[in-house]
């Protein structure tokens, strides 16, 4: 009896040291799955690669920053997300109007890297591309906000420079 009683201990001893585990940095390149839960979690995949905001910095400017005007009865949001490390610096930033599901949406893209592999320079929805950019979840209780998108961008002045969106979603806090 005095046996299974010391292979049942050593079991749950086993178990239990290792359950635990230091957690593990952010992984900057992984794909973001779609989710409702307010994580403040932004990506996508631009030209098939995965982006997502990824922030190794000041901690006092955080990777994902929602903004709200609501001054004469504007109702104005913008969601800024940075990927911001020692050799990038981009930002995908999300603006909408009144929102509420089924609600469309802006979207533009900046880089100020050298190091990235985009052409420096701000990135606006090309419209003469096929597009789609919808908030599938708002929920005012908890303050999250969600959304959907697929887009090209188009580098401002140029025809040339263009990032095909996909597999979009964002999933913040306000």
């Amino acid at each position: 009896m005095k046996q299974y009683h010391a292979i049942l201990l050593l079991i749950i001893g086993a178990l239990i040291l290792t359950s635990c585990t230091k957690d593990t940095p952010p992984c900057c390149d992984c794909p973001v799955l779609y989710s409702e839960t307010g994580r403040n979690i932004v990506g996508c995949k631009m030209d098939g690669d995965p982006w997502r905001i990824c922030y190794k910095g000041d901690l006092l400017k955080a990777p994902t920053s929602v903004y709200r005007d609501n001054n004469y009865g504007r109702n104005f949001w913008k969601i800024k997300c940075n990927k911001l490390n020692s050799e990038i610096d981009e930002r995908l930033i999300i603006q909408f109007n009144d929102p509420k599901i089924g609600a469309g949406f802006g979207i533009s893209f900046e880089n100020e890297s050298k190091e990235s592999k985009y052409i420096e320079g701000a990135y606006d929805v090309d419209q003469a591309f096929p597009y789609h950019m919808e908030i599938t979840h708002f929920d005012t209780i908890n303050r999250i906000v969600n959304g959907r998108f697929e887009c090209t961008l188009t580098r401002f002045g140029s025809i040339k420079d263009t990032i095909k969106v996909t597999e979009g979603v964002f999933d913040t806090h306000y």
